[in-house]
């Protein structure tokens, strides 16, 4: 489908970066993610004139020049125009959205992202990814930090797919900023087993599973730094 060839050209970069730990005791928990986004093209005047550079063309004549291009050489701006014309044409297109809040989410547009998840969700209420990427989308957009209601969502994504990577992982996170640290090391550790070697947030889970272990092991020694 065109739809999964437009997607597989574009790294996805949402918050798979080392976290920043500080203030374990005593203090509350800080966190940070280092967030790696892909470059954004202003849209402006270029959905009505055109492709920058190459003059003041229709709309309609860039975006049917776009289709036809080979997707692996589209800008992830222009995956997003033409995803955003697909799910116009197809509002029903659950997989279509779900595509287009990936690119959103890569491209350092959260709260549409979180839209495009919603739709998601109403479209396949009874499948967990589309609470998944919701939760994952409120969670950069609250600059890391996983509230009430990204909980709520990633909840509602373990109800429905208890192994889903992306829910238990930032469960696990929520434990951490919520000073429950021995809940915290259960919930990444039992991660791992289902991590590929290769899997681009598991550097970070072992990380995380090796310093929250050696604070439940040494609270005194966590207090004295």
């Amino acid at each position: 489908m065109l739809l999964g060839v437009l997607v597989v050209s574009l790294s996805f970069a949402g918050l798979l970066g080392l976290v920043l730990w500080r203030g374990f005791a005593g203090a509350p928990v800080v966190w940070r993610a280092a967030m790696a986004l892909l470059p954004v093209a202003a849209l402006g005047l270029y959905a009505v004139l055109g492709t920058p550079g190459q003059g003041a063309r229709p709309f309609a004549q860039a975006q049917a020049e776009r289709q036809a291009a080979d997707p692996a050489r589209l800008s992830p701006q222009e995956h997003i125009l033409l995803l955003e014309e697909i799910v116009k044409r197809h509002p029903d297109d659950a997989e279509g959205w779900q595509h287009l809040g990936r690119l959103y989410l890569a491209t350092g547009r959260p709260e549409e992202a979180m839209q495009a998840f919603r739709r998601t969700i109403t479209l396949q209420p009874d499948l967990g990814a589309g609470y998944a990427a919701y939760g994952e989308a409120r969670v950069k957009a609250a600059g890391g930090r996983v509230d009430p209601g990204a909980v709520m969502a990633f909840e509602e994504a373990l109800a429905r797919d208890p192994r889903s990577i992306p829910a238990r992982f930032f469960m696990a996170l929520s434990y951490v900023q919520t000073d429950q640290m021995p809940k915290a090391e259960q919930a990444f550790r039992a991660l791992l087993p289902d991590l590929p070697l290769d899997a681009p947030r598991r550097p970070m889970v072992e990380a995380m599973v090796s310093k929250l272990a050696d604070m439940n092991t040494n609270p005194d020694k966590e207090k004295a730094s």
